[in-house]
Order: structure tokens, then C-alpha cells, then sequence
């Protein structure tokens, strides 16, 4: 039996967040008539499911070569997702800093 450690169920909230992310950037692009940038936060969510899935490898081997794999995997998939997710959602750090 494989247990579940914490960063995966976080990797598997993760990998959901991306999802509606992409669901609702695709939406806003659409009417804003952007390229589908939101194609990457795809990406990102099936990076991040990998490292989930090299994390419960490296448990059940005993291997810690593939978590060090899974965090670089992780730091990948951040480092795609925030210049995507600004290009969509910038609006709304200027909207929270209006008075």
C-alpha cells in the first residue's frame, strides 16, 4: 500500500486550481480575443502531476533522487503558470490597489 504524503494531495489541489484557472482564462481570452496563452496552464498541471507521480515513485523505491526531480518539476510548472496566469489576470491586482 502507497501512502499518500501531503505534497501530493497539495500537487493534486494544485493540479485543480490550474484547471479552472485555465477553464476561465480561456473564457476571458476568448472575449478579449487574446492568443490561448491558457494552453500552458495545461502544461503546468500535467508537470505537476508527474511530480506527484515521481514523489509516490520515489516513495515505494526509496529513491530521493526523484524527489529532488519532483521539486524541480514543480519550481518548472510555477515558473510557466505566473507570467500566463498575469498575462489574463493583471487586471485584478490594479482593480484591488484603486481607491
Amino acid at each position: 500500500m502507497v501512502i499518500v504524503h501531503g505534497i501530493v494531495l497539495f500537487d493534486i489541489a494544485s493540479i485543480i486550481a490550474m484547471l479552472v484557472i485555465a477553464s476561465l482564462s480561456k473564457t476571458m481570452g476568448e472575449a478579449l480575443k487574446m492568443p490561448p496563452y491558457y494552453k500552458f496552464l495545461y502544461l503546468s498541471a500535467t508537470i505537476i502531476a508527474l511530480a506527484a507521480i515521481g514523489d509516490t515513485a520515489a516513495y515505494s523505491i526509496h529513491v530521493s533522487f526523484f524527489k529532488t526531480i519532483s521539486l524541480a518539476f514543480r519550481c518548472a510548472a510555477g515558473f510557466i503558470a505566473l507570467p500566463v496566469c498575469l498575462r489574463y489576470w493583471k487586471w485584478l491586482i490594479s482593480e484591488f490597489f484603486k481607491k
